[in-house]
């Protein structure tokens, strides 16, 4: 908490800048923002180096003997803005954090859990705890950001219902092209489960605009 003389400090600190800067370009005119700036940091430096005060010291004066000293060094990271957010981990042991997705335990599938944003982080807690921690993904939307010990066994071993050759075979009835998409889709994968989701979409939209399921389209006579 603030000491009343802190208090009146940084109130009278706010008077200076209203009637010593604000009020001193009262009646200029700038044609930028540059200008502006300029002509604030030299008034700043007026009132700190030159203006004495009643005791014949400036500022500036009073700082170097008095505070200067006092001062702490300046920590090693610069402040960043952070973002709370509460999100359920997806069946795919993610959650989605604007566009981009973060691994969490498998365990956790389904359950809502806190996510704290900055601009380099994605930190994960489950109530106070800390579950997990990402660099926070930027550009393409849909990237998958998965820590190897929170991949289910079924994932690492591909032994689930879905596996690559399952995908593959029925590209294949499509033809080759969508095998190449499937093949790349699924290579391009850190954990190759994270696209089966995908391959799974494009095929059933094939299937569901051809009305042949798995079966190739008839040829045109």
């Amino acid at each position: 908490m603030k000491r009343p003389r802190d208090k009146a400090a940084a109130e009278n600190a706010v008077n200076v800048v209203n009637k010593r800067v604000i009020g001193y370009f009262d009646d200029d005119v700038f044609t930028s923002l540059t200008e502006l700036n300029d002509a604030i940091e030299e008034r700043v430096r007026e009132i700190n180096h030159d203006i004495r005060r009643a005791d014949d010291t400036t500022r500036w004066e009073r700082f170097n003997t008095e505070e200067r000293e006092l001062l702490g060094s300046l920590p090693d990271a610069g402040f960043e803005d952070v973002e709370w957010k509460e999100l359920k981990a997806a069946r795919n042991y993610h959650v989605t954090a604007d566009t981009q997705r973060y691994s969490v335990p498998f365990a956790l599938a389904g359950k809502l859990l806190r996510v704290r944003l900055t601009s380099s982080r994605v930190t994960v807690f489950d109530g106070n705890d800390m579950l997990c921690e990402h660099p926070r993904l930027t550009g393409r939307k849909g990237q998958y950001s998965t820590l190897p010990e929170h991949v289910p066994p079924q994932h690492r071993n591909i032994d689930g219902l879905w596996f690559r050759r399952w995908f593959t075979d029925r590209a294949r009835s499509v033809g080759p092209a969508t095998v190449t998409v499937i093949e790349q889709i699924l290579d391009g994968q850190v954990i190759e489960a994270q696209g089966y989701l995908s391959c799974q979409n494009i095929l059933a939209g094939w299937a569901k605009t051809t009305g042949n399921g798995w079966r190739r389209p008839a040829k045109s006579s």
